[in-house]
């Protein structure tokens, strides 16, 4: 049985990470807007018009996947369940759990996509949702205690298999989204790459989650051991990042950008073994519950990957760019469409923040800077990638960590 769960969970989640999101949003970011892809964040800058439009564009896909699920998935009802009504079954239902987990969810991802980047962590948005989500923490805790099924029972949280494979899927998620974050901006400024073209080559790492997955799923069933994968897999992706680190530069080729292959690798053969050990270590009624904790902590350590990466990442870009343009007497000139403009960041500093300002909010700029300016900025853009790059060097040894 443990191997057709290895299998089944391989298939879900290596289609979960192939789906190359970010190759399509970055296609229809430059064919018809990116106010037609919804981001929780965005939704407070959009008008109502591109609330419908962003809401819409994703509605076709959703409608076909509940089409599916209620055409293929047939659940065969067990004996217990049969002899109850409806009114019986909804009882059971823990919506006051599922409410404040909901919200306790919701305001974590808000903090931690948005403090400090898009607002500042002694705003009152954060102070709300801080409060709402300490209040709905305290609330999920008290329903869990008193409702006879709750939507997630905490006994879970102290079990060894629970803990450390959840552990493992989470650090492993947020060093890969933190580094996969930063590839498409990488290639943007370096190779003045379309916003299309950047997302395109994410597709090795999608790749090599997809090779990862099934290859631990065929070692799974012919073996029965998950725990060689779960060990290797941070090897892997440490090898990917060493790659990264020192063949990427301002003239990355198209073979050396395959060095995030492996990064994709690991990660597809950590969410398949660890999710094989985490079925292997609870009992049958809570396999479901476990499972879908395990999506939802994977998509927490994307959250938290990608705000962390991209913190560092901006901090160390402004950084780099504030050094190369600073006390210089030149005068680089920027390219704007056919005008150019001298800046002479040695005499007024005002036109250097000007530079660095823009340079930071709009990529386009760095990408139609005159050449001498270029020569200035695009390393700024390759050091800030090696500075995440190698603070998640580090981190990447955490999942083996957890094994211990």
């Amino acid at each position: 049985m443990s191997y057709i769960r290895s299998l089944l969970s391989t298939h879900v989640l290596t289609l979960n990470f192939v789906g190359c999101g970010g190759v399509i949003g970055g296609l229809l970011t430059q064919t018809v807007g990116w106010r037609w892809q919804v981001h929780p964040l965005k939704i407070f800058n959009c008008t109502a018009d591109s609330h419908r439009r962003a809401f819409l564009v994703q509605l076709p896909p959703i409608i076909l996947a509940f089409g599916l699920v209620q055409w293929r998935l047939h659940l065969t009802a067990r004996d217990d369940q049969a002899k109850r009504s409806k009114w019986e079954k909804l009882q059971r239902i823990d919506f006051i759990g599922a409410l404040s987990l909901c919200l306790t969810i919701l305001s974590v991802c808000f903090i931690l996509d948005a403090g400090g980047e898009k607002v500042a962590w002694n705003s009152i948005a954060i102070k709300v949702f801080g409060v709402i989500g300490g209040i709905s923490v305290i609330t999920f805790v008290i329903s869990a205690r008193l409702v006879q099924e709750p939507i997630f029972p905490l006994r879970l949280l102290v079990q060894y298999a629970v803990v450390t494979n959840y552990a493992i899927i989470v650090l492993q998620v947020v060093v890969q989204f933190s580094l996969i974050m930063t590839v498409p901006i990488f290639f943007q400024a370096t190779k003045r790459a379309s916003t299309a073209a950047a997302g395109a080559y994410l597709i090795p790492a999608f790749v090599g989650n997809t090779l990862g997955g099934l290859l631990a799923g065929y070692w799974i069933k012919k073996t029965g051991l998950y725990k060689a994968p779960t060990v290797c897999a941070p090897v892997v992706a440490l090898v990917g990042m060493f790659l990264c680190y020192f063949i990427w530069n301002e003239h990355t080729s198209n073979l050396a950008s395959l060095a995030i292959l492996p990064g994709g690798f690991a990660t597809g053969m950590i969410t398949s073994s660890a999710f094989v050990g985490l079925t292997a270590g609870v009992s049958d009624e809570d396999m479901a519950v476990t499972a879908s904790g395990m999506y939802l902590f994977t998509n927490i350590g994307a959250i938290v990957g990608i705000s962390a990466g991209g913190a560092v990442y901006q901090k160390s870009l402004q950084s780099y760019l504030q050094n190369a343009l600073q006390n210089r007497e030149d005068g680089p000139e920027v390219s704007q469409g056919h005008k150019m403009m001298p800046i002479a960041c040695g005499m007024e500093a005002d036109h250097c923040g000007q530079i660095v300002r823009r340079a930071l909010e709009d990529i386009s700029f760095v990408q139609n800077a005159g050449e001498e300016l270029r020569r200035l900025l695009v390393p700024a853009y390759v050091q800030s990638f090696h500075r995440v790059n190698r603070k998640y060097m580090i981190n990447q040894q955490r999942p083996l960590l957890s094994l211990t």
